[in-house]
């Protein structure tokens, strides 16, 4: 039996309104009130920085799966509040166990991007009479996610500290590859790297990681500084008065070599000093 285009457009405005229904249903399963936010006068999906640099665009309020919070603060008379954003990816995400290192399109899991603003709240509008028009803010960020390889760990494994399995080895880092070109597309160079990993004894299984981590980092030919590898003590014994002070200094070179976002009055004076990319 031939069916007539009239019948054809039904069966498929059938499905499109099965396939639609579907999809509100799931949306209307999730839970909006936990560690959700959005705002009507920014839009916190993305930084600061992205933000003050674009003309505003007030078409759709977007919203945000991660946290928000904020502190006011008291300097010789000037009221300064510091917000802290989370932002969760919505690429590669489930409960954190079942989720680990990156998928073949370069997303990882448990990627967080978190954003510190200082802001002088004697004015109450982002945007003035022009772009890079409003000194008032500052913003610094921070970005965390799984190692850019594949591995695992065994969730039925009732073990506090569930075993790694390196699940395919890459000689090529393709995955890798792409998650940090995607990293230079958001946030330009350099991209410097922080080791969080804890290592205790007879962690053969995180060694194994960690020298996988190492070996990828180490291909990048050291010409060109778009990124920088750097170690963290993460072992479970105190820190000397020294080792606390070292890691200090080493903190504020971070922040010194990375740089953080201040809106200048002068477009130029903000690309120059602060490495905007656009």
């Amino acid at each position: 039996m031939k069916l007539s285009y009239d019948q054809l457009d039904l069966k498929l405005d059938q499905k499109k309104n099965s396939d639609k229904h579907k999809y509100i249903n799931n949306f209307n399963d999730v839970d909006l009130i936990k560690n959700f936010y959005f705002s009507y006068t920014l839009d916190i999906t993305h930084t600061l920085q992205h933000y003050m640099t674009r003309p505003p665009n007030h078409w759709i309020s977007p919203i945000i799966h991660g946290f928000v919070d904020q502190s006011k603060i008291s300097i010789s008379g000037r009221n300064i509040f510091v917000t802290l954003i989370a932002r969760r990816s919505r690429h590669f995400v489930d409960a954190r166990f079942l989720k680990r290192g990156v998928n073949d399109q370069g997303y990882v899991a448990n990627d967080v991007e978190t954003e510190q603003i200082v802001s002088e709240m004697s004015i109450t509008s982002f945007h003035r009479s022009g772009l890079y028009d409003n000194p008032h803010y500052t913003s610094y960020v921070q970005h965390r996610g799984s190692i850019p390889l594949f591995w695992s760990q065994d969730v039925t494994n009732m073990a506090p500290k569930p075993p790694i399995s390196i699940d395919f080895l890459d000689p090529f880092y393709a995955a890798a590859a792409l998650h940090y070109d995607n990293m230079f597309k958001r946030y330009g160079a350099p991209i410097i790297v922080l080791n969080l990993i804890k290592l205790g004894k007879g962690d053969d299984d995180v060694m194994e990681l960690m020298e996988g981590f190492a070996e990828e980092k180490l291909d990048i030919p050291k010409k060109y500084a778009m990124m920088q590898a750097v170690g963290s003590s993460q072992g479970g014994a105190p820190k000397s008065r020294y080792q606390a002070y070292e890691g200090w200094l080493k903190t504020e070179k971070l922040v010194v070599n990375s740089n953080h976002y201040h809106n200048s009055s002068d477009k130029k004076d903000t690309q120059r000093r602060f490495k905007i990319k656009e």
